[in-house]
C-alpha cells in the first residue's frame, strides 16, 4: 500500500488519510481557536499597557483602580472557566445546556473589551456599548 500522503508516515495509514470531525468536534475546535484568540489578545494588550506607563511613576491600578481590578476578576473568572471546561469534560454538553462555552466566550471577549478600555477609552466604551448586543440580543449565544 503506497500513499500520497505524508512519505515518512507510509507505514501509519492513519495518518495519511483525510481527517473528518463531528459537528460537535468542530465546534469545540472553533472555540478553542476563539480561545487562544483572546488569550494572544490579552497578553498584547497587557504587554501595550505595561509600554503604555513605562516612563510614568504610578502603576496602572493607581491610575484606573476600578477598570483593573474589575479586569483582574473578569481574567480570573475566564482562567477558571477555562481549566473547568479543559478538567470537566461533560459525555454530553446538553447536561449543563452548553452554559460553559457561553460564560468562557463573554469572559474572554469582556476581558478584552475592559483592556482597550484602559488603553483607548474612546474604542473601549464604543465595545462596551456594543459588548451586551453582541452576545446577548446577536445571534453569538444561540
Amino acid at each position: 500500500m503506497v500513499s500520497k500522503g505524508f512519505p515518512g508516515f507510509r507505514c501509519f495509514p492513519l495518518l495519511n488519510s483525510p481527517v473528518s470531525f463531528t459537528d460537535e468536534e468542530e465546534k469545540a475546535r472553533e472555540r478553542m481557536k476563539l480561545n487562544r484568540t483572546f488569550l494572544t489578545l490579552m497578553v498584547a494588550l497587557i504587554a501595550v499597557l505595561e509600554l503604555k506607563t513605562e516612563g510614568k511613576n504610578a502603576s496602572v491600578f493607581d491610575s484606573h483602580p476600578l477598570t483593573m481590578v474589575i479586569f483582574c476578576v473578569i481574567f480570573a473568572i475566564y482562567g477558571i472557566l477555562l481549566l473547568a471546561d479543559e478538567l470537566v469534560q461533560q459525555p454530553n454538553e446538553n447536561d449543563y445546556g452548553g452554559i460553559m462555552p457561553k460564560a468562557i466566550l463573554c469572559s474572554g471577549s469582556l476581558g478584552v473589551v475592559i483592556l482597550f478600555l484602559i488603553i483607548i477609552p474612546v474604542l473601549g466604551w464604543s465595545l462596551l456599548v456594543l459588548w451586551p448586543y453582541t452576545h446577548f440580543a446577536g445571534k453569538c449565544l444561540a
